[in-house]
């Protein structure tokens, strides 16, 4: 079995996922993204915002593209990512 992780050093668990992972250190504590919309789960693969999906791995897409930044930094300051399509090269 492979290993999911992330570039910090996350590893992801049975009961924890790299997009769990990666939502809990992009998220801001309100949900809301720079659009000033919450985004979150609702009823029925829907999120507040008005997006629906199809899959739940459609919805986890929309949260990581809606939170993640541009530089890949999270709410603790550290670069964070699949550890495979991620550019973990000393600065």
């Amino acid at each position: 079995m492979t290993a999911i992780k992330c570039v910090c050093g996350f590893t992801e668990l049975a009961d924890e996922t790299l997009t769990d992972h990666l939502l809990r250190v992009f998220g801001p504590d309100d949900m809301r993204g720079s659009d000033g919309q919450v985004h979150e789960e609702g009823p029925g693969l829907a999120c507040f915002c008005g997006f629906t999906a199809d899959a739940a791995d459609i919805l986890d897409e929309h949260f990581r593209t809606v939170f993640t930044p541009d530089d890949a930094i999270g709410n603790d300051g550290a670069k964070h990512g699949p550890a495979d399509a991620c550019d973990i090269s000393p600065a």
